[in-house]
């Protein structure tokens, strides 16, 4: 099924909200040639057809600011200009480089929380992805899909979802508590400078006081703290890396000095 075929497949699902309320996706409308054209302008890769071909027939989708319910205390309202947006939206800081130096990124949709799910592109890209859940409190990033694809597969997971076990729930839920936990695996100096060539590089210019994390090949729930500053990313590559925590005992006694017992 090609991803316009699996968005088209969404139109007009009913599905029941956290109100036991039926309730209806919807489409949004298509955009025309000259507005495709003037959103890929701001991206730094090539839009792929595939995607041309979706948002010709639809920009997004619309849903239910109720429906998509991931704890009981909290909603995901998929609400980016109401919508989950293909092209993404000027919602939000991530598109500022300013602000986060990491993550200039266009946003697909947000939990209204302050909290989004972003689209990692690449000057060689060649899919809109892979989809990054982008978090202010605590600060991470956690990786959440391989594409547009998956996301919206996982988006419609979600609309059905009664115990919080779908991968969006559990992103938001659960894997982004355990990032800034630091169980969210990393890499030290010796391992990085034992990788690929990018690996060595990124551990040769920034040394031993970084943990590392390698998001290339990552798996749902893998992602990177923000909370240490600085946090580096290695050019393009989906390497990044944060200054290893110093403890208050160690800022005050020097590293070699261990606490009493």
């Amino acid at each position: 099924m090609s991803l316009t075929e699996q968005v088209l497949a969404l139109d007009r699902l009913a599905y029941v909200n956290s109100d036991e309320e039926e309730q209806t996706i919807e489409l949004l409308p298509g955009l025309s040639p000259a507005e495709i054209d003037q959103l890929a302008a701001e991206f730094p890769c090539a839009i792929p057809e595939e995607l041309r071909a979706l948002v010709a027939r639809t920009a997004g989708i619309s849903s239910d600011a109720h429906a998509l319910i991931a704890s009981p205390t909290d909603t995901v309202s998929f609400r980016c200009r109401d919508a989950l947006r293909f092209l993404g939206s000027d919602e939000g800081p991530y598109r500022d480089p300013r602000t986060y130096p990491c993550i200039c990124w266009p946003v697909l949709a947000s939990d209204d929380c302050g909290n989004f799910w972003t689209v990692d592109l690449r000057p060689d890209s060649r899919e809109w992805g892979p989809v990054y859940y982008v978090c202010h409190d605590p600060a991470v990033i956690v990786y959440q899909a391989r594409d547009l694809g998956e996301f919206v597969t996982q988006f419609r997971a979600l609309l059905f979802d009664k115990d919080d076990s779908s991968p969006i729930a559990r992103v938001k839920d659960h894997f982004r508590f355990e990032v800034y936990r630091g169980r969210s695996a990393t890499l030290d100096h010796a391992a990085m400078l034992a990788g690929d060539d990018a690996m060595r590089a990124f551990a040769t210019k920034l040394g031993p006081a970084y943990n590392y994390v390698d998001l290339r090949r990552a798996e749902i729930g893998h992602g990177v703290t923000l909370m240490h500053d600085p946090v580096e990313r290695h050019g393009h590559e989906r390497l990044f890396a944060y200054r290893t925590p110093v403890s208050l005992w160690n800022k005050l006694f020097g590293r070699a000095a261990r606490p009493p017992t």
